[in-house]
């Protein structure tokens, strides 16, 4: 309908931009707070395998803003994950059931700012100069870290 605002029926806030992955679809699988480990996630209350935790799925660092993905089920309370980014005990992290299937992203900043993207068509863009309350016309898979100032980014589906 001409005139008529999108309609929106999930929402995540972005405090995470990646150079390597995409950003998660929602529903969160499973949260909690991880033990030091070297390209692992260690959880002693955690019950990765009774949750669904698959391999491929995104595990957020909420405490240090760094992503990784799931790259082995080592056991009820132990992943192996691609990136190192749990390098002291006590993090809070978050891991994302499924891909992003494209997601609009809408800027909360204000005044003006730049956000790096990659499209659903595969194209990589950067946005420049974008007012507060924008949402981007794409359909977004990724939002680089790289040559992106914008900090208050919420995805939308």
């Amino acid at each position: 309908m001409i005139g008529q605002l999108p309609q929106y029926t999930t929402a995540l806030s972005l405090n995470h931009f990646s150079d390597e992955y995409d950003v998660p679809f929602p529903p969160i699988v499973t949260s909690g707070i991880a033990l030091s480990g070297s390209f692992q996630l260690r959880d002693g209350l955690a019950f990765f395998i009774n949750d669904g935790v698959k391999i491929g799925m995104i595990v957020w660092n909420n405490t240090t803003g760094k992503s990784a993905m799931i790259t082995a089920i080592l056991g009820q309370k132990e992943l192996s994950i691609d990136n190192d980014i749990f390098s002291s005990a006590g993090d809070s992290y978050t891991i994302f059931s499924s891909p992003n299937p494209g997601c609009f992203i809408y800027l909360g900043d204000p005044g003006s700012a730049s956000v790096k993207v990659t499209t659903q068509g595969g194209d990589v863009v950067v946005f420049e100069n974008l007012p507060s309350g924008a949402v981007l016309p794409v359909s977004v898979l990724r939002v680089w870290a790289t040559d992106t100032s914008a900090t208050l980014l919420t995805a939308l589906w």
